[in-house]
Formats: structure tokens, sequence, C-alpha cells
């Protein structure tokens, strides 16, 4: 998105926040980055009307994170796993434990 940005204030304003480990981090941090923001709980079949890239929870099992989405096809989605590792998975809601659909 070319937005300037140093990894050291990146953690540091998301580790200092109140609730680090929110959406709620995520936001106040890209709105200090001038970056508009907005959240929303969408299902699986709303995928394709978000803009891209955008920050999704994944529903894994035992711990749910937030991670980068960054394509969408009819059949497929493909977003960064917890290690960073580019992943291309069904987007089938009942074939795919991942998705929380929200």
């Amino acid at each position: 998105m070319g937005v300037p940005f140093t990894p050291r204030f990146l953690v540091e304003k998301l580790s200092t926040h109140p609730e680090p480990e929110t959406l709620l981090a995520i936001s106040d941090t890209l709105t200090e980055y001038k970056i508009e923001n907005l959240a929303l709980q969408v299902g699986e079949d709303k995928l394709d009307q978000l803009p891209l890239p955008c920050v999704v929870q994944i529903g894994q099992n035992p711990y749910p994170y937030f991670t980068c989405l960054s394509q969408v096809s009819e059949d497929w989605v493909e977003f960064l796993d917890e290690k960073g590792k580019l992943i291309k998975q069904s987007r089938n809601l009942k074939s795919n434990p991942c998705w929380t659909g929200q």
C-alpha cells in the first residue's frame, strides 16, 4: 500500500495498546497511519465484495488469528497463515474449518 512504517514502531504501537490482540488495536494503529478502515462482520458469501487486501480473522483452532486476505475467487481465498506463509484454500465454509463465517 506504500505506507511508510518501521517494524519497531508498529510492534510497539500494537503491543502497548490497551487491548493488543483485538481488531480495535489493528484499527487504532491503521488510523494512526492515516489509513481509512472499517470493522465489519461478513459471511463467506460476501468475501468477494471486500476491498483487497484486507484484514480478516481466521478461526484456526484453538487460537483464531488476524491475517491479510489478499485474493478471493468464486472457489478459493488466498491469505497469510500464522507464520506468514501464503495459503490458497477453498472458500466453502462446509469444507474449510478455518472460516468462522463472521
